[in-house]
């Protein structure tokens, strides 16, 4: 039952730790691949209108440009005020070779007309539009109707409509003439080219004050805003907020609107967003029969592995049951080179050793006893040795023996501090007490040959550092330098802090050490007392401390210890 239980949970956990992340990482692809393409669908769209905006805007600073060029040559300016009599067949030849001198190379994008203010006369480079014709009193409305407060200014009117011969006409640019007008109509094609920006299933140009607009792919929606649901969509969201070729998602219809600079104009991308998804669905079906067969096998991989892994754990645990009752029973061993089979050996050994191990456990138990009697023999000998010591001093100093008595004493807190009271870290001003008395009984053996000294910051007094670390590199300087050298040998122990840490500093003026003989000294460890000193100090410092030796033949030596900051 127990084997069962544990069998069917981890095949759940097994199944669902698979397919929860599956399913997540399906539904977060199927997202990001719609994010990521109506992103890369709005981000082209946002190019395309940026682009039309930019030709449209171009296009109609040209036309401006042409209508004022026009309003300022004299047989334009003065059409409508010359005498009836100079109106010759001359004049009017003069006046159209002006007319089209300046809109050649635009002759199929724009036409030009000259109205008499009171509709005695016109002249135009195409068919005169029937609501251009003044001549009839109901026509006198539309642009002729609006007011216009700066005579020399170029008005742009958008009412679009079709003209005599079939032209969309877009918009017009309006000029006041003496007595007359001038009006230059720009046709929809020239504005804007299907080829050029296919991208949207509509391009609409509308004009924000008169509320009229254009459709450059659908020329039977020209007309006012009520044609077009799109400028719906776009007054409710409010045009000013969109006017940087952002884009607009509402009912399935991505948008993308743009402002004409200088204008009222903007130019308006509208496309559905249905066929974004369309495009997706063929993944999506194609991702969903991928993932249930990923299930399957999921929960095929499952229950293989889960009937893999539970056997051999429900036999050991079946096997640890009867640990409580002495030696558990073997188990047998699956052949496996996984951990589960290595368990199955390991248990099977610690089964074969328990008996060993039992009657170890009593010999061992008789050894401690033997050991902790050895332990407190071993412990009279330092007391032994202190109260001797103690006992030296008292009968030098009543025999008035000064040397013996300095002796005695600097060998004593030598002896104190090597034997320790089980702390391993001391204050580094403990080492410092320690370094003098050592130098002091030395000092009795080598007289004014030895000269020593200490520079010791105050500051790292209160440092942690491991107990006789710096006894034997002193030791080795003074036996090594003074007996290999017949002269006087100076010693300095320099310590400061260093960030966080201490830098210690041993140096001596002895007759140092041969490259080859310190290569030797520092790799294999020939003096002892160097060898403990490195290996205590990559124990405990794990390679934040350091320790170097640098000596040159003649000059002397110099030990090098870094301690990382631990302060008492």
């Amino acid at each position: 039952m127990k084997r069962r239980a544990y069998f069917t949970r981890l095949l759940l956990s097994f199944f669902i730790i698979s397919i929860i992340p599956l399913v997540a990482a399906g539904i977060a692809f199927y997202a990001a691949s719609l994010r990521i393409v109506n992103n890369a669908n709005s981000q082209r769209g946002v190019d395309a209108i940026s682009i039309a905006a930019e030709t449209i805007e171009q296009r109609l600073d040209l036309y401006r440009h042409i209508a004022y060029t026009l309003s300022k040559r004299p047989q334009v300016s003065s059409a409508f005020t010359a005498d009836k009599e100079k109106k010759d067949s001359t004049w009017l030849k003069g006046l159209y070779r002006v007319l089209y001198g300046e809109i050649a190379g635009h002759l199929y994008d724009v036409s030009v007309h000259l109205i008499a203010a009171d509709g005695s006369s016109a002249y135009s480079t195409h068919q005169l539009p029937a609501h251009y014709d003044l001549s009839n009193y109901v026509n006198q409305d539309g642009i002729f109707s609006e007011e216009r407060p700066d005579p020399d200014r170029t008005y742009l009117y958008f009412y679009p409509f079709i003209s005599e011969k079939g032209d969309r006409v877009a918009c017009s640019f309006f000029r006041e003439l003496e007595n007359g007008y001038l009006i230059l109509d720009i046709l929809a094609a020239p504005l804007f080219s299907e080829a050029e920006q296919r991208v949207f299933d509509s391009m609409i140009l509308a004009e924000t004050e008169q509320l009229q607009a254009v459709d450059f792919y659908r020329a039977e929606r020209d007309g006012t805003f009520d044609h077009f649901e799109e400028l719906r969509y776009l007054l409710e969201e409010g045009a000013d907020r969109y006017n940087e070729g952002r884009a607009i998602i509402r009912d399935n219809v991505l948008l993308i609107v743009k402002k004409i600079p200088g204008s009222s104009l903007i130019l308006l991308g509208s496309m559905s967003s249905d066929r974004f998804r369309f495009a997706l669905s063929a993944l999506w079906k194609f991702g969903s029969w991928i993932l249930i067969g990923i299930s399957v096998l999921v929960v095929l991989l499952a229950y293989y592995i889960s009937r893999d892994i539970g056997g051999p754990v429900h036999d050991l645990a079946s096997a640890m049951e009867h640990l409580s009752d002495g030696i558990p029973p073997r188990v047998s061993e699956t052949g496996r080179n996984d951990e589960l089979g290595y368990l199955v050996i390991s248990y099977n050994r610690m089964v074969g050793r328990l008996e060993e191990l039992l009657e170890r456990t009593r010999e061992e138990a008789l050894a401690l006893r033997i050991a902790e009697r050895k332990a407190l023999q071993a412990q009279v000998h330092p007391h032994f040795l202190f109260n001797t010591l103690g006992t030296i001093k008292s009968i030098a100093k009543l025999r008035q023996v000064p040397e013996i008595v300095d002796i005695t004493t600097a060998l004593g807190k030598m002896l104190r501090a090597a034997a320790g009271d089980g702390i391993d870290l001391v204050p580094f001003s403990t080492t410092v007490e320690l370094l003098q008395s050592y130098i002091a009984i030395q000092y009795y053996r080598f007289g004014d040959r030895l000269q020593a000294s200490f520079n010791v910051d105050d500051s790292v007094l209160s440092f942690l550092v491991p107990r006789l670390i710096l006894q034997p590199l002193v030791e080795n300087a003074v036996i090594h330098s003074l007996e290999a050298s017949p002269g006087p040998v100076h010693i300095t122990i320099t310590a400061q802090r260093r960030g966080i840490g201490m830098d210690v500093r041993i140096t001596d003026d002895g007759p140092g050490i041969a490259p080859e003989r310190l290569d030797e000294i520092m790799k294999n460890g020939i003096r002892v007392g160097i060898s403990n000193v490195k290996r205590r100090m990559e124990l405990l410092y794990q390679g934040e401390g350091h320790f170097s030796i640098t000596s040159t033949v003649g000059t002397g030596t110099e030990v090098y210890l870094f301690f990382p900051g631990e302060q008492a």
